[in-house]
């Protein structure tokens, strides 16, 4: 076949070969190895930020979380004790109705006779 080479011919290897020093990528400035590593490099950066990125959400996610438990928990102890002091409250507008009630009655009666 016309154009192939020769038995032997190492033309296409040694061009493959010269190709692990050739500066061909980055416009010329870099070798293949320069520019995986620097591919790599830059990979293994980008995972670090994502990494950091992720932590630091979750941090304030975290503390968000506790702020809105710290304002709306519930403790039963203080809905015990305000249970408690509306219950007193209560019976004490009682008294003070019955007692108001009760001098009506009596201002009543001293008018109606």
């Amino acid at each position: 076949a016309a154009g192939s080479p020769s038995p032997g011919d190492n033309t296409t290897a040694r061009a493959i070969a010269a190709l692990r020093s050739a500066r061909v990528l980055d416009g010329g400035t870099a070798t293949f190895a320069e520019a995986f590593g620097s591919l790599v490099h830059q990979v293994g950066q980008d995972a670090a930020t994502a990494s950091d990125r992720r932590d630091g959400a979750a941090e304030v996610a975290r503390e968000i979380r506790n702020l809105r438990e710290a304002v709306s928990g519930v403790s039963l102890d203080e809905e015990a004790a305000l249970m408690l002091r509306f219950q007193r409250a209560y019976e004490a507008n009682a008294r003070y109705f019955q007692s108001v009630e009760a001098a009506l009655d009596i201002l009543m009666q001293m008018v109606g006779r």
